[in-house]
């Protein structure tokens, strides 16, 4: 398989593999965008130009995905799309780090939690009951 970052310019000129263009289909269609597939990028809206962006990276299959709010300014459904995508990835093998201010999206989907309150570790550890239990993590610790 051909990966699009291991192509130059001039190959991109000419056109792309057909397992190349299968695996960028079913991407977009993991992320809801398979009848924008034709469009140009500029024809989208923010969030669907956000889940592009995801989708150029997710191509060239990292083994680590770092990412920043990668579900920030989408709607419900677009969120859970790109987070349903991600706990796939992750079940196959992918190493995810996400930055969330949404502690319900990181207990429902994540294994491991770090929560910073002023710039400071206040809890780290299991997602299990962290929502529940969320005003004593986010209390100050004086044993970091």
């Amino acid at each position: 398989m051909w990966l699009l970052g291991q192509r130059s310019t001039w190959q991109t000129l000419t056109g792309f593999h057909r397992p190349d263009r299968l695996r960028a289909l079913k991407l977009l269609h993991e992320l809801g965008l398979e009848a924008q597939a034709d469009q140009k990028t500029s024809q989208l809206s923010g969030g669907q130009r956000q889940r592009v962006a995801i989708a150029r990276v997710l191509i060239q299959s990292p083994k680590i995905l770092l990412v920043d709010e990668p579900i920030a300014g989408l709607d419900v459904l677009a969120a859970k799309q790109v987070m349903d995508t991600f706990a796939h990835l992750h079940r196959q093998g992918m190493t995810l780090v996400s930055v969330l201010h949404d502690l319900t999206i990181a207990a429902e989907y994540a294994q491991r939690a770090i929560v910073l309150k002023g710039g400071r570790v206040s809890y780290d550890g299991t997602c299990d009951g962290m929502c529940e239990n969320l005003p004593d993590y986010l209390r100050d610790r004086t044993d970091l």
